[in-house]
């Protein structure tokens, strides 16, 4: 069996902020590779930055990932979350947790031409707060759409979620 191989990551922590940067978050690209990592912690904030995060597409590999955890934010930034591009592996993800927020920012989780669709996940107390979201749907028969969960505590509090029906039928 092969080693683990960890992706990339960048830390944002205690009061730090994205800014208006441009954020590229690969997939693993060898098997068993990890996606990279970004991580807000603390109080940190995206501000304004976009972020892509993007699924897998060798067999193996993770997508990406983007955390927000603690009393992180996401501010006003522009999440674009990507689907695999390989049906057996995962796609980029956008999580959301303990008391984490949203914010104004806006996320797209597009759905899966032959893989599965970006997801975000609300965890803990996490909240969608005033934030935009699209769940796109697949474009191929049996591939899973862009999602949006809920679990614990969390809440859709204000946000504007729009989904999206799928281009292709059984």
């Amino acid at each position: 069996t092969g080693a683990n191989f960890p992706g990339g990551a960048i830390q944002f922590l205690n009061n730090s902020t994205a800014g208006t940067a441009t954020i590229v978050a690969r997939a693993g690209s060898v098997s068993t590779a990890l996606g990279g990592v970004r991580t807000f912690e603390d109080t940190a904030t995206a501000g304004s930055a976009i972020f892509n995060a993007h699924g897998a597409s060798t067999v193996g590999t993770t997508g990406a990932l983007v955390r927000f955890t603690e009393s992180s934010g996401a501010g006003t930034a522009t999440f674009e979350v990507f689907p695999s591009t390989n049906s057996a592996e995962f796609a980029g993800n956008l999580f959301f947790e303990d008391s984490a927020s949203a914010g104004s920012g806006t996320i797209n989780n597009y759905g899966g031409a032959s893989g599965f669709g970006g997801h975000t996940f609300f965890l803990g107390a996490a909240t969608a707060a005033g934030s935009t979201i699209l769940n796109d749907g697949g474009t191929t028969t049996n591939f899973a759409s862009g999602s949006t969960f809920f679990f614990g505590s969390s809440i859709a509090e204000n946000a504007t979620i729009t989904v999206t029906g799928g281009t292709a039928f059984n």
